[in-house]
């Protein structure tokens, strides 16, 4: 984990257990992929997060293409 945390220029931090820093890990890197497709970072449950931003990228592939359901809501009952 202190590999993982040093590549993305974070202090590793051995004094918290292995879950939370999976946890602090995945939270950082999602943060960055919504701030890459949503041009901001959101709040909530990490599981909420990611279905959200799922939605978000399947919804823009899908109107490129002309496929899908329009205005399918995402899980939060937002529309994107």
């Amino acid at each position: 984990m202190d590999d993982l945390e040093r590549a993305i220029f974070w202090r590793p931090r051995p004094d918290l257990a292995l879950a939370e820093r999976i946890y602090r890990f995945a939270e950082g890197a999602l943060a960055l992929k919504e701030i890459e497709f949503l041009g901001h970072t959101c709040s909530g449950p990490l599981p909420r997060r990611v279905a959200d931003l799922a939605e978000h990228v399947l919804n823009a592939i899908e109107a490129r293409y002309g496929i899908g359901a329009a205005g399918r809501r995402c899980p939060n009952g937002s529309r994107h």
